[in-house]
């Protein structure tokens, strides 16, 4: 009897302290919640017991925060998390693809050789790590100029070949302006230095990249100060690197982003670059003719209010920036209103309710990749770039919002896009390619790579289904 006393009395207390106990398993491990049930807050998203959600955020029983809930500014994943087969990248008139697979890259158009300029049709490219090497290095970024390709690769290291005239290959060559593909040489950032990022302008003559210290530097044209040099008095240098000897290496200077400031992300315009940095602020520097630095406050960084910059476009002389909010802010020249806002605009109205996850801007129109993997462009459409027939320009604010057309591609969907000089081109979600825009009528395969399309889009039935995949062959 006592036994059998003993026996209830602890199965008892283990059925009242059970849910204290579930309870408390469940606190524990409320760290790994799920949101939407889908995302998972990486080791950098961290929220802690000061962390406050808003009156609007509703969090149920499975850890489910609703659209309206806002945790932290930080928890937004960056562009470079969402996997895509292709990256495409174009140049004034070279466009380059990436596969992420194989790390091989295929580019057209007409680039230097280093004899002559000549129609490559669609080649491609595989890189060994070393000349004296027999190991296949993998080529992980691509930076497109107005004439030279650069090349971030998976040893962390950088080539650059095309046209050198400026020093934008970062390679001095006597009496030699082009450089080939198999002639191209690792660029020297000195000091050992590894590289994580890289950038130029689809119309510039200089690049830059991100190292592994998180600072900047960058080489080639400079004539607008684009390169962020100063001399020792602060003053900025205009002076070009990389066209004569020994500038590059340990003798070419970091970029000057402000006491203890260090990059995230760089971004580079004809004339004029811009950072986010650590901190979420944005940096530009260069030139300054249109207003493209966004410099409109006495700290010297672009303003965003209480926003941040996730992603940062730039093109001949504007810039836009895709918020965490999933809204886009340019700024720069508005000439006939290709920036899609007014200065008293917060943000480009592309309709109600809509949310973009990336951003690209050509020379004179820009497109968004709506978080519904459509398209829409805005600008200049003198060669159809903004893939809408019989309209020369998106000029005004009342053609903007759900007044702008999406982008007919097909039935599909766009995982990425990206602009060049008066051309735009999409990877789509069914993993095919698609261009339009500028084509050279005599060559029609030098921009939208492929033959008999020229490109241009001015009859209503020459996009969609009508408008054919770029071939890129067995791949």
């Amino acid at each position: 009897m006592k036994t059998l006393r003993m026996n209830l009395i602890t199965n008892l207390t283990i059925f009242l302290l059970f849910p204290i106990i579930l309870f408390s398993c469940k606190e524990k491990g409320s760290d790994r919640s799920v949101v939407d049930g889908k995302s998972v807050v990486d080791e950098k998203s961290v929220v802690d017991e000061k962390s406050v959600v808003d009156e609007k955020s509703v969090v149920d029983e499975k850890s489910v925060v609703d659209e309206k809930s806002v945790v932290d500014q930080k928890i937004e994943v960056p562009r470079e998390e969402f996997e895509v087969q292709y990256q495409i990248v174009l140049g004034a008139s070279t466009t380059c693809v990436l596969s992420q697979a194989s790390g091989s890259v295929k580019y057209w158009d007409r680039i230097p050789t280093g004899e002559a300029a000549i129609d490559s049709g669609i080649q491609e490219i595989i890189f060994t790590a070393a000349e004296a090497e027999e190991e296949v290095a993998k080529v992980e970024q691509l930076a497109v100029g107005e004439k030279h390709i650069c090349i971030l690769m998976d040893n962390e290291k950088v080539k650059c070949w095309g046209g050198n005239k400026a020093g934008q290959l970062g390679k001095f060559e006597k009496d030699l302006e082009d450089v080939s593909s198999d002639k191209s040489a690792y660029v020297d950032f000195g000091n050992e230095l590894k590289v994580k990022q890289i950038a130029t302008g689809h119309s510039s003559f200089h690049t830059c990249a991100i190292l592994d210290n998180d600072k900047v530097k960058c080489w080639g044209n400079n004539n607008k100060g684009q390169l962020g040099i100063k001399d020792q008095a602060g003053v900025v240098d205009i002076k070009n690197r990389g066209d004569e000897k020994d500038e590059m290496g340990d003798k070419l200077p970091f970029v000057d982003l402000g006491e203890d400031n260090l990059a995230e992300k760089i971004a580079v315009g004809d004339h004029h670059t811009c950072a986010i940095l650590q901190n979420d602020k944005v940096k530009c520097w260069g030139s300054n003719d249109y207003e493209q630095l966004g410099i409109n406050s006495g700290d010297g960084y672009v303003d965003f209010g209480d926003r941040h910059a996730m992603e940062l476009s730039l093109g001949f002389d504007k810039s836009c920036a895709l918020l965490n909010d999933g809204s886009v802010k340019c700024w720069g020249s508005n000439g006939m209103g290709f920036l899609g806002q007014s200065k008293e605009d917060s943000s480009v109205n592309l309709g109600a309710g809509v949310k973009v996850k990336q951003i690209s801007v050509g020379h004179t129109h820009i497109c968004a990749l709506l978080d519904d993997d459509k398209v829409k462009c805005w600008g200049s459409n003198d060669n159809g770039e903004l893939g809408k027939a019989n309209e020369m320009a998106v000029e005004s604010l009342a053609k903007m919002g759900d007044q702008l057309p999406i982008v007919d591609l097909g039935g599909e969907g766009a995982e990425e896009i990206s602009l060049g000089y008066k051309r735009s081109c999409a990877v789509l979600t069914n993993e095919k390619i698609k261009c339009w825009g500028f084509a050279n009528e005599e060559d029609q395969t030098s921009v939208v790579g492929v033959a008999s399309i020229r490109g241009i889009v001015d009859e209503e039935d020459e996009m969609g289904d009508n408008f054919r995949d770029v071939d890129l062959g067995n791949w």
